[in-house]
Parts: structure tokens; C-alpha cells; sequence
């Protein structure tokens, strides 16, 4: 008895100390740190270590979340994408590539664990987590203009520490911007701090000249026209989006920084064609992407996740991943009227469509392609997992009703 009382104690200081912790770095960590080895290390001693153990010692209370439908899908597509090593041309060790789907999964349970124990604490962790992020985003923006300001700086703003690069900060901070469009949403009268929050951090968008963002707040804007049915703010959304797109392409026209299209269409040809001589099950996980542009340019980056799932997996894997959107989105509209599922599925829709012209790491260590894919899985998990254990209660307390109607 001493025995479990000690663990369920640790489960119980784990769980509402060092998880919020370790979602708290993973999830503001590329704001103030400069290595990602470090980055990477705090994430294994403060989530999946402390995740890994409380599964370990009461896996009884926690196997329900392994029959999740959500949580079965994506086990089935990193099971799949860790077979396609066999065919892979460049990495055929299995224990090397379990890593990353182990790390993957069991991230995806910790938020489950976190959100059914601590919800309080869980949605806390998002919010201070938003807010840092718009505390980063205007100090980059302070520094920024300030170089500017003095030396005639003209480049597109980049990003500090982790975020050494216009697409990743994007990334990382358009997800921000999706969470405060929803709390704008879904705050009723409080929407002062998120609509300030998230003017700072479309202004930074904004500088970093990049086009990505837009389009996929745009979707995210749809999808809220979409489950929620407020027409007139959405609508106003969609102007105030396309505001910032023209802002943005006067902006960079005027400091000679427009990329245009960055080859992006001669790029998803040559993936195509790579994609046809193994069209089934892909060229495997890992297997280098080389693609020549104009004769010189050389990149190892299809610039849109899908392809990037298609080059690896093939039809069969690209099928599997578009059945983790499908059972994802599916429980969105069936709980639409929950607050975090809102705030989870319109981040997810965002993923999309940022995932739609960047990225190719739609398996990695924690990196900015999380905030496109696994981070708002992983809350639609938490999510459904509540929900599961909620009807699960409501249908126990339908049975005793039965039992003690027929014993009266």
C-alpha cells in the first residue's frame, strides 16, 4: 500500500508540476533559447521522462487513451512510416528511427494525462505560453526597427535564438496569432489583450515578408466561419487579413525584399515526378530529397508537408495521414461547442495551410513544424479523451438508472 500511495503521490507532483513545465518550455522554448540540443534535452527530462513514468506506474488508469480513435490513427501512420525504412535508400535502423514516433506519441498522451488531471493548469500553460510569445514578438519587433532606424537594415526580419529564420518564425508565431483570433472569438467581453496580443504578432508577420501565414490564417478564419457561424466577424476577419497581405507585399516591394513564389511550382513538379517512380508506398522515411531548379538552384525541400508524406509513404501513407485530419476534424464539429476544441481545431486548420507552401519534417524532433501538426493533435486528443471519460460516466450512470429502475 505504501508502495502505490508513493507513486500515485509522484504521479500526482509530476503531473501538475513538471508537465506544465515541460509544455510551458516545449511550447516557448524557440523564444529564449539558442541550441536546440538544449531545447531538445528539457523536452525529454520534463515531458517524456515524467510522461513515461506515469504510464509506466498506473497504465491502468491511463490504457483508455490508447483505444482513442484519434490516438489509434497516428499510431497506425508512424507504424507505417517506420516500415517504409526497409525501402528507404539513406537510414535502415529501426531502433534509431523508433525514436522519434516513440517521442511523438508519448507527447501526445502527456497532453491527454495533463488535460483529464489538471485543466485548469493545462489551459494556464497555453495562455501564459501565448502571452510570452507576444512579449517575444514585440521585443523582436523593438530590435528589429531599432536596427532599421540606425543602420538602414532592409532585410526581412528573421527572428532571434531559435527562431534564426523568417519561415520557422512564422511558423511558430502564426500559431500564436490562430490562438488569440480564437480567444477573440470565444472571450466574450475580455478581448482587449487578445486582439492587442495579436495585432503585435500579425505586425511581426508582417516584416518577415513571408506570404505563408496569411493564407493559412485565412483558412483558419474559414474554419471558424465554418463551426461557430458568426458571419460578420469572420467576414471582417477575412478583410483584416487581406489588409495585411497587401500591407506586407507594399511593404517588401518598397525594401526590394519579394521573394515571389521561390520556385515553389517548379519545386512540386520535380516532387511529383520523384513521387511517380514509387507512387504506392513512397521512397521511404528519410530518403533525401534532391530537387535541381533553373539548372543550378539545388533544394532538399518540397515546401508543402503533403508532398513531403507522399514522397515518404506513397499513396498508402498519404491516406493514413489525411485519416488523422479526417477523424480529428470530425470530432471538432461533433464537439464544436467546446472552447478548447475550437481553439485546437482552428490551430490544426492553420497547420494546413501553413503546411501548404513550407516544411518537409512531418516527423521530427520538437521543432517549429510541431505547431503545425502535432501540438494542436495533441490538444484535440486531450480533448477527446475528456469527452470519451465524460460519456463514459454519463453511460455508467445510464446503466445504474436501468438496474435501479427493474430492482423497483
Amino acid at each position: 500500500m505504501n508502495i502505490k500511495n508513493t507513486c500515485r503521490a509522484c504521479n500526482e507532483f509530476a503531473i501538475r508540476n513538471i508537465f506544465p513545465l515541460g509544455w510551458l518550455i516545449l511550447l516557448t522554448g524557440m523564444f529564449w533559447l539558442d541550441r536546440s540540443g538544449t531545447y531538445h534535452r528539457l523536452f525529454y527530462w520534463l515531458l517524456v521522462l515524467p510522461c513515461a513514468f506515469v504510464l509506466l506506474s498506473d497504465f491502468k488508469t491511463y490504457r483508455h487513451l490508447l483505444r482513442q480513435p484519434i490516438f489509434l490513427v497516428i499510431l497506425i501512420f508512424l507504424a507505417y512510416m517506420l516500415a517504409t525504412l526497409f525501402w528507404s535508400s539513406i537510414d535502415r535502423n529501426l531502433i534509431r528511427g523508433v525514436k522519434i514516433p516513440f517521442l511523438t506519441l508519448i507527447f501526445i498522451l502527456s497532453a491527454a494525462i495533463f488535460y483529464l488531471k489538471a485543466r485548469q493548469r493545462f489551459e494556464a500553460v497555453l495562455h501564459i505560453s501565448a502571452l510570452i510569445a507576444t512579449v517575444a514578438a514585440a521585443c523582436s519587433l523593438v530590435y528589429y526597427n531599432y536596427n532599421i532606424y540606425t543602420s538602414g537594415y532592409s532585410e526581412r526580419l528573421s527572428g532571434y535564438f531559435l527562431l534564426d529564420n523568417a519561415l520557422i518564425s512564422t511558423h511558430v508565431y502564426g500559431a500564436f496569432a490562430t490562438y488569440w483570433l480564437t480567444q477573440i472569438f470565444l472571450s466574450g467581453r475580455a478581448k482587449t489583450i487578445s486582439i492587442i496580443s495579436m495585432l503585435i504578432i500579425v505586425i511581426l508577420l508582417i516584416q518577415t515578408g513571408s506570404k505563408t501565414p496569411f493564407v493559412a490564417i485565412g483558412l483558419a478564419l474559414a474554419w471558424l466561419l465554418f463551426i461557430q457561424g458568426k458571419q460578420k466577424e469572420c467576414i471582417a476577419g477575412m478583410f483584416f487579413v487581406m489588409a495585411c497581405a497587401l500591407i506586407q507585399y507594399k511593404i517588401s516591394i518598397s525594401f526590394n525584399t519579394w521573394t515571389g513564389y521561390s520556385f515553389r511550382p517548379e519545386i512540386w513538379a520535380e516532387i511529383i515526378r520523384q513521387i511517380s517512380e514509387s507512387p504506392w508506398f513512397g521512397l521511404g522515411y528519410k530518403s533525401p530529397i534532391v530537387v535541381q531548379v533553373s539548372g543550378h538552384e539545388f533544394y532538399d525541400n518540397p515546401h508543402n508537408i503533403p508532398l513531403a508524406v507522399l514522397h515518404a509513404g506513397g499513396i498508402v501513407g498519404f491516406v493514413l495521414w489525411m485519416l488523422i485530419y479526417v477523424y480529428a476534424l470530425r470530432f471538432s464539429w461533433q464537439f464544436r461547442k467546446d472552447n478548447l476544441v475550437i481553439m485546437a481545431s482552428t490551430w490544426l486548420i492553420y497547420g494546413i495551410g501553413g503546411g501548404l507552401t513550407e516544411g518537409r519534417a512531418f516527423m521530427s524532433l520538437p521543432k517549429e513544424h510541431w505547431f503545425l501538426i502535432w501540438i494542436p493533435l495533441a490538444i484535440l486528443f486531450a480533448a477527446s479523451a475528456s469527452q470519451s471519460k465524460k460519456d463514459g460516466k454519463d453511460s455508467s450512470k445510464e446503466d445504474c438508472e436501468k438496474i435501479c429502475n427493474k430492482s423497483d
